[in-house]
């Protein structure tokens, strides 16, 4: 009977324990921040203004109040490409379409609202900023578009990789006779001729290391990626277990549209190039 009551005194508070931590090994990273201010035509905050988000490719929505000093802010935001809408009472709705937000970026969207009839709507399409001001570590971004338009041989991301600045190959240290990279690290890539063994791959925000930068996931296929950041150093404490390069990868997830895509890989002796002799 004591074993009984123990055991149910016992078994809920580990429930709750457990429930109450963070998920082992998943961060934030993998995703971005949309945030603003709601200002009228003179610059003066507008509290109080409706502010949707949509994603064009799948439709995800959020909506929420501006502060009191006019501000609003959307976290932990998957990637893609948004649009942003505002409405406020004796102002005309304002659009922006084409905010793209991409891994591990906080984007600042500021929206500016002209009096007159909420029936009448005012769109204005959104640039990329070609600096991130809300970071300061030296970081590279492979987008979707890079993924499908460069080539690539062996069909894996690190090719990618090996194309940014302050990447090493991992072989070529080896080729070099250094004992520093050892035979079981299988991620081709180090940053600034580092041994390879301190670096962090994740993907959609689970790390993928199962120690000394060898990856439990390697070949994943370069279609399955929507985009993915290399960040080399001074990036923040939210990057742990890593002291050379972090990897960030996040997948493609399913959108409103059917879309797939196919490869193939032909190679034949009479197809080859034919090497000069050398006599």
């Amino acid at each position: 009977m004591r074993i009984r009551r123990t055991l149910k005194v016992l078994v809920p508070s580990l429930v709750l324990l457990f429930a109450a931590l963070p998920s082992i090994g998943q961060v934030s990273y993998d995703t971005a921040t949309l945030q603003g201010s709601v200002l009228d035509a003179q610059g003066r905050a507008v509290p109080g203004a409706r502010v949707t988000i949509r994603n064009a490719a799948t439709g995800l929505t959020k909506s929420q109040q501006s502060g009191a000093d006019g501000t609003y802010n959307f976290p932990l935001l998957p990637v893609g490409t948004y649009q942003v809408e505002v409405t406020a009472a004796g102002f005309s709705t304002a659009v922006a379409s084409n905010v793209v937000l991409s891994v591990s970026q906080a984007i600042v969207e500021d929206m500016h609202l002209r009096v007159g009839e909420t029936t009448a709507t005012v769109v204005v399409t959104s640039e990329s900023p070609l600096l991130s001001v809300e970071q300061v570590q030296q970081a590279n971004e492979i987008t979707q578009n890079q993924v499908e338009a460069l080539p690539n041989v062996n069909h894996t991301f690190d090719t990618y990789v090996l194309t940014l600045p302050g990447i090493t190959n991992i072989q070529a240290i080896r080729n070099a006779g250094s004992q520093r990279a050892g035979a079981g690290t299988f991620n081709a890539f180090t940053t600034s001729g580092g041994n390879g063994r301190g670096g962090q791959v994740a993907i959609d925000g689970g790390e993928n290391d199962s120690g000394q930068g060898i990856s439990r996931t390697y070949h994943l296929p370069v279609d399955a990626i929507q985009e993915f950041l290399v960040n080399r150093n001074g990036y923040n404490a939210e990057y742990g277990f890593s002291y050379d390069e972090a990897v960030t990868i996040v997948t493609k997830t399913g959108t409103n549209n059917y879309h797939g895509a196919a490869f193939g890989t032909f190679r034949d002796q009479a197809t080859d190039a034919l090497g000069q002799k050398i006599f």
